[in-house]
Formats: structure tokens, sequence, C-alpha cells
């Protein structure tokens, strides 16, 4: 489970409650030229299924995706997101 807190920040695993912020964040093109490896949503529902699907992965037991919202800490307001895949190496087969 990830759950960060910083002076001003907390780090934590995904909810139902921030699709507002996610598809605000994810939809706007001017923030997503920035990011590597995702593309712009073009709707809530694409909003909402990619939320939906990194809420499932935090549920995994053999977990390789991280991904998590980043919160103001005194507000509570979503201002971005961070994540990750531990992919297995090539070469000896461990993670």
């Amino acid at each position: 489970m990830i759950h960060i807190l910083t002076n001003r920040l907390i780090i934590r695993e995904y909810k139902a409650e921030d699709l507002d912020g996610y598809y605000k964040w994810m939809s706007d093109p001017e923030v997503m030229k920035y990011v590597i490896g995702f593309s712009r949503t073009k709707s809530r529902q694409e909003s909402l299924d990619r939320l939906t699907e990194a809420i499932k992965s935090s549920h995994k037991d053999l977990r390789i995706k991280y991904y998590a919202a980043i919160t103001l800490k005194d507000s509570h307001i979503y201002i971005g997101n961070y994540g990750g895949i531990i992919r297995k190496n090539e070469i000896n087969g461990r993670f």
C-alpha cells in the first residue's frame, strides 16, 4: 500500500473520488505533452476506465504496477499523480 506524507503532500493509492482531478489532469493537452508513456484521455469515461484499472491493480497480490494520487496535505486537492511498472529482467528473469 502506498501512503507517503511530506510537509505539503500526501501520496497515496487512488480512490474513486479522484476522478474529477484525474480527468482534469489527464485530459489537459498542455500537461500531457510532458508525460512519457501515457496518452491524453479524450473523455471522462476514458479517464474513469484508466482510474478504475489503477485502483484494481493496487489490490493484486503480485503487483507490478504502482500508481498513486498526489494531493495537497492541507486541502486534499488533487494535483497530479505518479506511477511506474516493475518489469522482469530479460537476462535473468528476476524483477
